[in-house]
C-alpha cells in the first residue's frame, strides 16, 4: 500500500470564495509572500496529482507533496 498526499494551498481557482476575493489586501499579501509571487494553477496541481497515482511514482511513499509556490519559505 503506497500513501502520499499533496495537501491544500493557494491557487488560483474559478470557485468563488466571498470572503477572500473581496479582501484585495490580504490576496495582495499573500501573492507577494510566495517566493513565485503568483498563484499556482489548477493544472500544476493536477499535474502532482496525476504523478503521485502513475506507475512512475510506483516507489514513492509517505510523502506530502507541498505545491505552493514557495508559501511555506516565507513564514
Amino acid at each position: 500500500m503506497r500513501a502520499s498526499a499533496s495537501p491544500p494551498s493557494h491557487r488560483a481557482t474559478t470557485r468563488p470564495r466571498p470572503t477572500a476575493r473581496q479582501d484585495t489586501q490580504t490576496l495582495a499579501w499573500l501573492r507577494q509572500r510566495s517566493s513565485l509571487v503568483r498563484w499556482g494553477q489548477p493544472d500544476e496541481i493536477a499535474g502532482v496529482a496525476a504523478f503521485l497515482a502513475s506507475p512512475a511514482a510506483s516507489c514513492v511513499t509517505g510523502l506530502v507533496l507541498m505545491v505552493e509556490g514557495g508559501h511555506l519559505a516565507h513564514f
